[in-house]
């Protein structure tokens, strides 16, 4: 497991912000970094998110991918940026993503309609199923739920959000974060400026693309790593790279890659413009997850258009 750096907990820190479910949680999850050595409250978030992320992507009996997820927690979270950790260790964190991905899921329920079933029912039960006997899980649960008071001295209120419906992260940023993405956003309008003559009446849902993709909390922190290192663009030109040839290839351009290099950049990047999916090599900055979602947006975006 990754912790991430002090940048990027801020980052997510104002990402998250505006997210009700994710202030309460804040001060349970910052005692477990100060008093248990739990990662930070923003690295355990996140990584409810990206399983959250999995569970949106199936289509049916999501309640399976529960168990798998789990395990995969248990071995992902014996080490911390390398650092073996214990057994139990590795077990509280897991235990602590788990309960924070079940408050999420929980959320479907609107108010008043409490006692009847929800579709997110199934994947709750699986989670019980594993953790109920858990005393660690217990705990963190009635912690979560004892605060009903917030520091302002008011009634907590957390609205009601269904985490399988589409991504809003938007919605839950404030005005630092937003400024943030649309900062991104400008520096790769600015370095591909020179596609606006390629992508001709394409070009709007190019600044369209990417302000989604900046949205996406995970692409954007993927944004924000400097890769190649040699590069001058202080952002991740690989990545830019890769998703220019995912575009070109969706609008079909008339342009060869070698064209298409000549415009955007004086340097050779012409293998990760085509090779955007070289997973498993050096030309991609995408797994095969994020690759998906990225060429989703584009597919969206075309389709709306046309």
């Amino acid at each position: 497991m990754t912790i991430l750096s002090f940048d990027d907990q801020q980052t997510l820190h104002h990402r998250y912000k505006h997210n009700d479910l994710y202030r309460q949680w804040l001060p349970i999850l910052s005692m477990l970094q100060r008093d248990y050595d739990e990662a930070d409250a923003q690295t355990l978030w996140y990584m409810a998110e990206r399983q959250i992320d999995r569970l949106r992507g199936e289509s049916e009996f999501r309640e399976q991918e529960i168990q798998p997820i789990y395990n995969g927690l248990l071995s992902e979270c014996s080490a911390f940026n390398g650092i073996t950790r214990s057994r139990n260790q590795a077990k509280q964190t897991a235990s602590t993503v788990m309960c924070i991905m079940l408050t999420m899921l929980m959320n479907a329920v609107e108010k008043g309609h409490e006692d009847e079933d929800f579709e997110n029912q199934p994947m709750c039960l699986a989670i019980l199923d594993i953790l109920s006997g858990d005393a660690f899980f217990q705990n963190l649960m009635k912690l979560f739920f004892k605060r009903n008071i917030g520091y302002d001295g008011q009634k907590v209120v957390i609205t009601p959000s269904d985490p399988m419906q589409a991504r809003t992260d938007c919605e839950s940023m404030d005005e630092f974060a937003k400024k943030e993405a649309r900062q991104m956003v400008q520096a790769v309008m600015k370095h591909t400026q020179g596609l606006k003559v390629l992508f001709d009446k394409k070009w709007e849902l190019w600044e369209q693309l990417w302000t989604s993709i900046c949205a996406d909390t995970e692409l954007m922190l993927l944004m924000k790593e400097k890769n190649p290192r040699t590069t001058d663009w202080g952002l991740n030109q690989k990545m830019v790279c890769n998703v220019v040839g995912m575009f070109s290839a969706k609008i079909k351009p008339t342009k060869s890659v070698k064209a298409i290099n000549d415009v955007l950049c004086t340097k050779n990047v012409r293998s990760y413009i085509s090779n955007h999916n070289d997973y498993k090599g050096n030309d991609s900055a995408f797994t095969h997850e994020t690759h998906d979602r990225v060429m989703r947006l584009i597919e969206g975006l075309l389709s709306n258009k046309e």
